[in-house]
């Protein structure tokens, strides 16, 4: 499941996934642009101009994923 959110939407997960990891919201926002941000809600990313968020494979379990899943080896979801 993919869904699009606008840039309030988007930095209000951002400042979560900040206030939980403990890390600057900067920090993860240099994290969002490398590639992706693990939020309660799923992964964030940025496509362009827009923010995605996408669910994590089921084996994603508090922020690591399962190495040997069969479902996300090679999708780049985990």
């Amino acid at each position: 499941m993919t869904r699009a959110l606008n840039h309030a939407q988007a930095q209000g997960l951002m400042r979560d996934a900040a206030r939980v990891s403990g890390r600057p919201v900067a920090e993860v926002s240099a994290d969002l642009s490398q590639g992706g941000v693990l939020t309660g809600q799923g992964v964030l990313r940025r496509s362009g101009g827009r923010f995605v968020l996408r669910r994590p494979c089921t084996c994603l379990r508090a922020g690591v994923p399962e190495l040997s899943c069969r479902q996300c080896r090679g999708t780049g979801q985990a």
